[in-house]
């Protein structure tokens, strides 16, 4: 930092062009993982700096706007920058919320929040009624000491938490609070010349429109029906998916599911809770994850097929042992009783986004239950293209091998509806793995450091 000393406090340029170059210095090529870990923190600290001062250059601007001696921040942040509009907007959205809450200032420059919090408290914060966003900024306090505990997303929840709150005092039902909250967004960007929507569905909504484009994705694949730039890149092949809904309506001329279900959204729901109600560990949600409320599930399932998934008390369903090359919608329905991500650690990718991997190489007779993990884009490739191999143990602990022979942190079956430590796993005092070091760590070997 030495580097600072000769620069006058206010010279603002002159700092930053220093700090510029001291970054341009900086050589990765020989840390160690220890040291890539620390420098991972660093530049996470280094990053909320940037971003405040992003939102400090933003407030100024502002300032300047409103004294009528410049344009909104908005259209200026971009100038020279290469920021688009959307980014630029960010930054100013961010700039007015840090106005309303300095305290998550000082989180994000030290490094303990991320722009994923800002954005979570925004979107939080523009859902409030008056009295309600003056309770939330004099709450601000006990708000960023929750986001320094929490990721952006787990913080997100916590923040609808609140919500659900505030409107069950108000009277507000769940069913009403979902569906007051569907929006559409977006018309032409003039930018790009092209049509920009944002989509925002309750659960079952979007679940009868994920169900509707999943099925008319599988009819043009099956069909090849465009070219190869379109059917291979999801992303492309869903917006076509959904032209074409729109255009011709869903399934108009064609024939019913071959297990004559009707009903295009599905639920996952425990047997305790249907019988008795809510309890501590209680599942009513979509497949992808989102909940339902429970007479609203119970609704649904008055014109809907029912099929049952069988779990022991690790949460591991029960195998039938179909044999066949390929998972079905029946594998799929149970993998998915069991799993609410990709099966890698860590990895947060939902469950509908995965494909379905054979650990052992299928073979026609080894399409089972206990073969088959749900593993997202990203490791699939690493695994069948990049050498990776899996392993997953009779409980279900998914341990990806790398290529030069060491082994990734293990992932245990995380139970759907449940907290804390899985089960059967170890909660003692750090230890060597056990097995020879050829082997994959096991589940206890994942919890004893």
């Amino acid at each position: 930092m030495a580097e600072f000393g000769h620069h006058a406090a206010d010279d603002v340029l002159a700092v930053l062009d220093a700090a510029n170059e001291l970054l341009n210095r900086v050589d990765f090529s020989r840390l160690l993982t220890d040291e890539v870990m620390r420098a991972n923190s660093a530049v996470a600290m280094l990053a909320g700096r940037t971003r405040l001062v992003q939102t400090n250059l933003a407030g100024r601007m502002q300032q300047l706007a409103d004294e009528g001696r410049t344009a909104p921040p908005e259209d200026l942040l971009g100038r020279g920058s290469g920021m688009g509009n959307d980014a630029a907007a960010r930054i100013s959205r961010h700039a007015r919320l840090l106005d309303l809450f300095p305290v998550f200032a000082t989180a994000l420059a030290d490094g303990a929040i991320a722009e994923g919090h800002l954005d979570a408290l925004a979107a939080h914060y523009r859902q409030l009624n008056d009295s309600d966003q003056a309770a939330c900024v004099h709450d601000a306090d006990r708000l960023a000491q929750t986001a320094r505990r929490l990721c952006a997303e787990d913080f997100r929840s916590h923040l609808a938490k609140i919500r659900r709150e505030n409107e069950a005092k108000a009277g507000v039902t769940p069913e009403q609070r979902q569906k007051r909250r569907n929006t559409m967004t977006g018309g032409i960007d003039s930018d790009v010349g092209r049509w920009l929507w944002n989509l925002n569905l309750d659960p079952v909504a979007g679940e009868r429109l994920h169900t509707a484009l999943e099925a008319e994705m599988k009819r043009l694949v099956d069909e090849n029906a465009l070219d190869e730039e379109i059917l291979t890149v999801p992303s492309r092949l869903r917006a076509q998916a959904l032209s074409n809904l729109v255009s011709s309506g869903f399934q108009i001329g064609r024939r019913a599911p071959s297990d004559g279900a009707a009903c295009e959204v599905g639920v996952l729901m425990d047997l305790e809770t249907w019988r008795s109600g809510l309890h501590e560990n209680t599942i009513c949600q979509t497949r992808t994850g989102l909940p339902v409320e429970i007479e609203e599930a119970k609704r649904l399932l008055c014109d809907a097929s029912i099929y049952r998934v069988v779990l022991n008390d690790d949460s591991v369903v029960i195998d039938l042992g179909a044999r066949q090359r390929l998972a079905t919608a029946v594998h799929r329905r149970a993998l998915n009783s069991m799993y609410e991500t990709c099966g890698a650690h860590r990895c947060r990718v939902p469950f509908h986004e995965c494909q379905i991997h054979h650990v052992e190489a299928a073979n026609g007779s080894n399409t089972l239950l206990a073969n088959l993990v749900p593993l997202c884009h990203r490791h699939h490739h690493l695994v069948h293209d990049n050498g990776w191999r899996a392993v997953l143990s009779a409980d279900r602990v998914l341990t990806l091998q790398r290529p030069d022979g060491t082994w990734d942190e293990p992932q245990p079956l995380r139970p759907l509806g449940r907290t804390g430590t899985p089960a059967g796993a170890a909660t003692g005092p750090p230890g060597e793995p056990s097995g020879s070091p050829g082997d994959p760590p096991g589940q206890g070997d994942l919890f004893a450091a």
